[in-house]
């Protein structure tokens, strides 16, 4: 083989490789979610919320206890424009919300989850933004589903 390593190309997104590898990762903890969701059921009727719909549409098939599936917008970067979007269109909204979330918030990635620290804390703010921008469009995809709930 001629040439150097940094000539050679290998290039696999990683839309390529979920797309590839979703339904092994899906069925690799689909018995876990079963008996979570059996057990979360009793007596009562379950819903499920998931993250975008290639997960909803997936537990659509396999689940058979007549749970009721919601989703929400997936976090994914093809989707970030809709996060954005959403927040730029409720900007007062969106300001007030996140001067009430963002100290529990960070707050909660400081306890539970410090790896994520150095990603939100980089990118020179546009990180924690779009952090922000998620949780405000989740909050009200939320609340959504729960007013057509009751």
């Amino acid at each position: 083989m001629t040439g150097t390593p940094s000539a050679l190309r290998f290039q696999i997104t990683v839309n390529d490789l979920c797309q590839k590898t979703r339904t092994a990762r899906f069925d690799a903890c689909f018995g876990f979610l079963q008996r979570e969701v059996k057990l979360a059921s009793e007596d009562v009727k379950s819903h499920l919320v998931s993250i975008g719909q290639k997960p909803k549409q997936y537990l659509g098939r396999r689940l058979t206890g007549g749970q009721q599936i919601h989703s929400i917008t997936h976090y994914s970067q093809r989707n970030e424009w809709r996060f954005m979007r959403f927040a730029q269109d409720l900007r007062q909204e969106f300001e007030e919300f996140q001067s009430h979330i963002r100290p529990r918030y960070e707050g909660f990635l400081q306890r539970e989850l410090p790896g994520h620290l150095p990603w939100y804390e980089g990118g020179n703010g546009k990180n924690r933004q779009k952090d922000l921008r998620r949780l405000f469009r989740w909050d009200a995809e939320l609340a959504a589903i729960q007013e057509k709930l009751e």
